[in-house]
């Protein structure tokens, strides 16, 4: 479509000269046989195809003079300068600066694709094209300009913000499993918050209950004591010093051992009134 484009703007069209849709490798073929007397090829400097045909003898690479025209007319071309000797320096190759015409190259994906899948697209592109070539700078591609279609949405937050946060740190299986919990979890968080609010008051009320419960049996004992004739409160004490030592196994967190102390003072208290009653 692109070298159709180009003849007819110079008045080349199938009307007035023989045009042919063959392959790149059909078309390399027949031009080194003689079969064709010229062949456009859309592939980078660096390709095998293309080096093969800079060493061959009997093929020239054709210099586009007005390249900036080109350029200027349709906003997805660039004018480009291939550099003497850029392909091979000891033979020379090419023999004098080449000016070419270059097509902006499109990654384009169907609406259905998933984001993910094209957040590790434009990863792998970022990979493989950042670091330059014979014609663009280290960072230059990709980039989001010279587009034919509409950004993808997920395209555009990557220029603007890079890589997802999770994909920085995470294997990508790792960070898409993360990324749709998140979107299960969230309502559910949500829904949690206000119990969460209540957790305090009930592991506060849970620790307290581990001290408090013993009041009651500490109560039951010393009216027990109280209402046993002056002959009959011998067993009392030893039953006081097993409850104390039950209460000393309990376990609690430091910010609640004042209570457990108190409740061991009010043990000793009755302890003295049981001994001198």
């Amino acid at each position: 479509a692109l070298a159709l484009r180009l003849l007819r703007d110079n008045g080349v069209t199938g009307a007035n000269s023989e045009l042919q849709a063959l392959g790149e490798k059909e078309a390399a073929e027949r031009l080194l046989h003689g079969e064709v007397d010229a062949a456009f090829f859309v592939a980078s400097p660096e390709s095998p195809l293309v080096r093969r045909l800079l060493r061959e003898p009997g093929v020239q690479l054709m210099s586009f003079e007005r390249a900036e025209a080109y350029a200027r007319r349709y906003r997805f071309l660039t004018g480009l300068t291939l550099p003497r000797g850029v392909s091979d320096l000891a033979r020379d190759l090419p023999s004098r600066d080449i000016h070419l015409i270059a097509p902006a190259a499109n990654l384009v994906v169907g609406s259905a694709t998933h984001p993910a899948i094209n957040e590790l697209l434009l990863q792998a592109m970022e990979r493989v094209h950042s670091g330059g070539d014979w014609f663009s700078g280290r960072g230059r591609f990709p980039q989001p300009d010279l587009l034919a279609y509409p950004l993808a949405e997920e395209a555009e937050r990557y220029y603007r913000d890079g890589p997802p946060f999770l994909q920085r740190y995470l294997p990508f299986w790792a960070a898409s499993l993360v990324d749709r919990l998140k979107v299960m979890l969230l309502p559910l968080v949500l829904m949690l918050l206000p119990f969460a609010r209540l957790m305090p008051p009930i592991y506060g009320w849970r620790m307290a209950s581990r001290i408090y419960r013993w009041y009651d049996d500490l109560e039951r004992l010393e009216e027990a004591w109280r209402a046993a004739p002056a002959g009959g409160r011998e067993g009392y004490l030893e039953k006081l010093e097993r409850l104390e030592e039950q209460v000393r196994q309990v376990d609690v967190p430091a910010s609640y051992a004042d209570r457990l102390y108190q409740l061991r003072q009010h043990i000793g208290m009755l302890r003295r009134q049981m001994r001198e009653g």
